[in-house]
């Protein structure tokens, strides 16, 4: 489950010293999206050993285990992202344990046990896409997307659906046309419009694709579109991912 932006993640900083002084920090409880990725940067290159271990880092359920991740180290930079979605409700803790150490050997100068729920709505990928489709528009001088989550709940739908049925289309075996799919979910529109892509890994990708594409590029400008709805799917299957962007404004 591939994340790269830098503006959604998370930032710790930590600096090294000597093994005397090292104690942990509990910080107070945070509510994050369920794919929320973190990123930790130290004051100088850490023992890469240490950092792939969840001895010394890691996101611990309430249970004692750890949460599958996936982790990317660049020089004194480590980026934490789930391999599957924490569980809407569940408290986890993101743990880094004081006795972590640097290439030098120095431990770092505190732990921390920074505990979080993760609550359902619009992740973070989703979140991104709606931006970035701001960004376009407001180039063009077209007042923002208003991020609707009842529509996103449809958009990812509609991505779980193509997922599970495997196909790719805008006329689902299950909802029909996305118009149809609309109005039987109680969006009683005035202009609708929907995009969908699959097999892009981030959401720069996706809204690069859309904006390259006239018709989808047309949705995105439309000038008479008021609020948006984003749903992205992880898959197994032949294109990975699926993304739905419905676009929409009220009677």
């Amino acid at each position: 489950m591939q994340k790269y932006w830098a503006s959604a993640l998370f930032l710790l900083l930590l600096g090294v010293l000597n093994p005397a002084q090292a104690e942990s920090e509990v910080w107070p409880e945070k509510q994050v999206p369920v794919d929320k990725p973190w990123t930790i940067e130290f004051s100088t290159s850490m023992d890469e050993e240490m950092l792939e271990s969840n001895s010394y880092i890691g996101i611990r359920k309430e249970d004692g285990t750890f949460h599958p991740v996936e982790r990317f180290i660049s020089e004194a930079t480590l980026r934490i992202e789930p391999k599957t979605f924490y569980e809407s409700g569940e408290m986890y803790e993101l743990v880094i344990s004081p006795q972590l150490q640097s290439e030098t050997s120095q431990v770092i100068s505190t732990g921390v046990v920074q505990t979080f729920t993760a609550a359902d709505g619009i992740s973070e990928f989703e979140q991104r896409v709606v931006e970035l489709t701001n960004v376009e528009r407001e180039k063009y001088g077209l007042a923002p997307l208003e991020l609707n989550e009842e529509l996103s709940r449809v958009a990812e739908e509609k991505s779980r659906d193509m997922e599970e049925n495997r196909y790719f289309a805008h006329q689902s075996p299950t909802y029909g046309s996305p118009f149809t799919m609309m109005n039987d979910f109680g969006f009683d529109y005035r202009f609708a419009g929907e995009n969908i892509a699959a097999g892009q890994v981030t959401p720069e990708e996706v809204v690069n694709a859309w904006m390259n594409s006239e018709g989808h590029r047309e949705n995105i400008l439309t000038a008479a579109y008021e609020e948006i709805g984003i749903g992205y799917v992880d898959s197994d299957g032949a294109y990975v991912t699926y993304w739905t962007q419905m676009f929409y404004t009220a009677k």
